[in-house]
């Protein structure tokens, strides 16, 4: 399936979702007016609009620390088969997500996108094949070297929470139904709900909320990372403010 990797959107389009994917997950789509947005599948949980979302955990089990063993596999290949750790694995989970190499005392470093892989089984190897057409770029040693995986940041997105486990994505622009796909926004002029004891002041800056769910609140300072800023009026505890998004890419 071929997908374009940006669009030039229409105003209102942001707003469209569907039951099946259209395009490739990440997918950038720009407005004229420089708002940017990205395609994404939300989680299993539906999600009110002007809220941040979070892409989903990173499975331990499945190589969060890199550290999943490979079969021996030469250079050109675009199959390797990776043993995950005590936790099973649907087929395809990783689909349009990514294989990254963890080995400090061997030169192989890299990063490959995931094409298909089958289902692993509890503690079980499968077969992973990765999108670049030449294949790996380096031979891999069983006992040496060692990957992880992880999914598409767009893939399963989740209200962020008080303790985001990932980095957020992006601000919801309509209610996203859960299990389907469609928009967030990264950059530009949005609303954000406001979580804050006090009004938040014209230019502070905001970062996710550590007692509301998808809520900003300020941060310390303009070293401390954030992710908008009040735009205009300010910002009142429990109401929709206007921001400008910045950090979401």
């Amino acid at each position: 399936m071929a997908f374009s990797n940006i669009i030039n959107g229409t105003y209102g389009q942001e707003k469209e979702e569907t039951s099946s994917q259209k395009l490739e997950l990440g997918t950038r789509m720009v407005f004229r007016d420089g708002r940017e947005f990205r395609y994404a599948h939300n989680g299993g949980t539906a999600v009110g609009e002007g809220l941040v979302v979070a892409a989903e955990a990173l499975v331990t089990h499945h190589g969060s620390d890199g550290d999943l063993a490979v079969a021996t596999t030469a250079a050109g290949s675009r199959t390797i088969d990776v043993t995950v750790e005590g936790t099973a694995a649907a087929k395809d989970l990783y689909k349009e997500g990514y294989l990254w190499f963890n080995q400090a005392a061997t030169s192989v470093h890299e990063f490959y996108k995931i094409k298909e892989h089958d289902a692993f089984g509890s503690g079980g190897a499968a077969t992973v094949t990765i999108e670049d057409e030449a294949g790996l770029h380096q031979a891999v040693t069983n006992g040496t070297d060692t990957v992880g995986m992880m999914k598409n940041p767009y893939d399963n997105i989740i209200v962020a929470t008080a303790a985001v486990a990932e980095r957020p994505v992006g601000v919801t622009v309509n209610n996203f139904t859960a299990d389907y796909y469609g928009w967030v926004q990264t950059r530009g002029i949005s609303v954000l709900k406001i979580d804050a004891a006090a009004t938040c002041a014209l230019g502070t800056p905001l970062g996710t909320s550590a007692a509301h769910a998808g809520q900003v609140s300020a941060v310390g300072a303009d070293t401390t990372g954030g992710i908008a800023r009040i735009h205009s009026l300010a910002g009142v505890d429990n109401e929709y403010a206007v921001v400008v998004l910045y950090n979401l890419d």
